[in-house]
């Protein structure tokens, strides 16, 4: 593993190189991992190389990848190894049987995030706890005065007979 040490402590990519370095992880069954620790870089740092379009959508946001004209390659080498087969006439009945008991109506239920539930679920506890110490601040200085305020008379007048006592 190289160390990269001194003042300039960052690899600099020519265009070229992170483009080839693309390519590589556009090929079919390529991790990005792989390719990454073939290089020497972090996966995320490839990532970052992407150029990407985001669009608001609802709550939401869609990232699309965006491609150069001679990353797009053509369809025919995509679909190259599926053969134009007729399908079987017999399991035509069977595979739309199939599709027609595993479809069902969309629902809100059915993309559930459980973990934003648990966050929202944390993050109103904390809220929730935050507002009732100040509540509690508010109730008791209403009902008793702080406890470093002093009377001077009262103050003076205690030591006063502290001496008295002490003079007998």
């Amino acid at each position: 593993m190289a160390r990269i040490s001194g003042v300039e402590r960052r690899r600099r990519w020519s265009k070229e190189a992170k483009l080839e370095i693309l390519a590589e992880t556009d090929q079919p069954g390529v991790r990005i991992g792989d390719v990454a620790r073939r290089h020497d870089i972090y996966p995320a740092q490839i990532r970052l190389w992407r150029a990407v379009m985001i669009e608001p959508r609802g709550k939401g946001i869609v990232l699309w990848t965006l491609r150069y004209g001679d990353e797009v390659r053509d369809e025919d080498s995509y679909f190259e190894a599926i053969a134009d087969e007729e399908a079987d006439p017999e399991m035509m009945p069977l595979v739309q049987q199939l599709i027609k008991k595993q479809t069902k109506d969309w629902s809100p239920k059915m993309v559930a995030d459980p973990v934003q539930e648990r966050l929202l679920d944390i993050i109103a506890a904390k809220k929730k706890a935050l507002k009732q110490p100040a509540k509690a601040k508010g109730k008791s200085a209403l009902s008793s005065p702080p406890n470093n305020v002093v009377n001077i008379m009262d103050a003076l007048k205690k030591s006063v007979a502290a001496e008295k006592r002490a003079g007998r």
